[in-house]
């Protein structure tokens, strides 16, 4: 049998449950993928995809291009900028009720690369021998690792 003071507590608590609930609000979010310092593929339409709180209108902006797309029903928005050649760096601004801005992102190619335990290497693991160091101090090389 519950006394009147445990109900009391779980009734407490269940209100304060529902009150905190009712007032979380889904900022605009992006995947990890999206981040400052990223490279986009060149010559490819530049798609971008997240999360915010439901029909909630979202703007973007790159390079002098602007794009609104509305976030649908599950708080999801994809929202596309057309190709641009190499160049940058930009800035890409996602704005809703919240504004996040990925700075120093370049547009170049965009290469994947796959394999076993040996991708995890840093060069000198493999006893290569680099010749042109200066294209790697001076080429806007960037990597994100899965």
């Amino acid at each position: 049998m519950v006394n009147i003071t445990t109900a009391i507590r779980i009734t407490f608590f269940i209100v304060c449950f529902l009150f905190i609930v009712s007032h979380v609000s889904a900022d605009v979010k992006l995947p990890l993928i999206f981040q400052s310092n990223m490279v986009v593929q060149r010559g490819k339409p530049i798609p971008v995809w997240g999360s915010a709180d439901p029909n909630e209108k979202i703007e973007l902006s790159l390079n002098g291009q602007s794009v609104s797309v509305t976030a649908n029903k599950k708080g999801k928005f994809r929202a596309e900028f057309a190709a641009l050649p190499a160049g940058g760096p930009y800035n890409i601004i996602i704005k809703g009720k919240k504004t996040i801005t990925l700075n120093d992102v370049m547009i170049g190619d965009v290469w994947i690369c796959g394999g076993q335990s040996n991708m995890q290497w840093n060069v000198s693991q493999t006893g290569y021998q680099e010749t042109d160091t200066n294209f790697l101090r001076t080429a806007d090389v960037r990597l994100f690792t899965v």
